[in-house]
C-alpha cells in the first residue's frame, strides 16, 4: 500500500477539493432530524453490508447535498458502544456513485472533524471500516490503513475485528481537526 498523507498534504488537498465542490454547487450541513431518512437510504445502497444500518442515537454527521437538494454524500461518527470504545468514534462514510473519486468523501471527513472539535472531542480515534480497494482514498485523507482482516487495537486497549467481510480492513488516525483548520 501507499504511505498515508501528511496533515499538510490533506490540508492542501482539501482546500483544492472543497473549493471545486463548492463550484459544483455542493453544499455540506450537519445532519438534522429531517435528514435522516434520506442518509439512512444512502448508506443502505452504498456502504457493502450495511443492508439494515439504521442512524443511532449520539451519532453526529455532515450531509452534502447538490444545488438540485439532492442529498449526494454523509459521513457520520458514532460513539463506541462499550466502555472501552466509547472515546474513540467509529465513522461510517458514503457517496452516490456518480460522485465516488471526486473527493467528497475526504471533504466530509475533514468537514466532520471539525465539527466534532467544535463541540469538544479531542480525544480517542477516529475510525472505520472499509474494502482493500478503497484504502487507498483514506490514506490521501491521512488515516493509516490495516492489512484486510488485521485487528484493530484502539486506545485503552479494546481489539475490534471488522464484522464484515466485505469491508475487511481499517481506516483510523487521531482527529486532525486542529492542524486541518489552519
Amino acid at each position: 500500500m501507499s504511505s498515508t498523507a501528511t496533515p499538510a498534504a490533506v490540508r492542501l488537498h482539501f482546500q483544492r477539493v472543497h473549493n471545486s465542490q463548492t463550484l459544483k454547487g455542493i453544499a455540506w450541513r450537519v445532519i438534522q432530524r429531517h435528514d435522516v431518512p434520506a442518509v439512512e437510504h444512502l448508506v443502505r445502497r452504498q456502504v457493502r453490508g450495511a443492508d439494515s444500518w439504521s442512524l443511532q442515537p449520539g451519532t453526529h454527521g455532515m450531509a452534502a447535498y447538490s444545488r438540485s437538494g439532492s442529498l449526494v454524500a454523509a459521513v457520520l461518527a458514532t460513539r463506541g458502544r462499550s466502555f472501552a470504545e466509547h472515546p474513540n468514534l467509529f465513522l461510517t462514510v458514503a457517496a452516490h456513485p456518480s460522485w465516488g473519486g471526486t473527493g467528497l468523501e475526504l471533504a466530509g471527513l475533514i468537514l466532520l472533524e471539525r465539527f466534532l472539535a467544535q463541540r469538544g472531542f479531542t480525544g480517542g480515534m477516529l475510525f472505520g471500516a472499509c474494502s482493500s480497494l478503497d484504502a487507498q482514498h483514506y490514506q490521501q485523507a491521512g488515516y493509516e490503513i490495516s492489512r484486510p482482516h488485521e485487528p484493530l487495537r484502539l486506545p485503552g486497549g479494546k481489539i475490534m475485528v471488522s464484522p464484515n467481510p466485505q469491508a475487511p480492513c481499517w481506516f483510523y488516525r487521531r482527529p486532525l481537526a486542529e492542524e486541518t483548520t489552519a
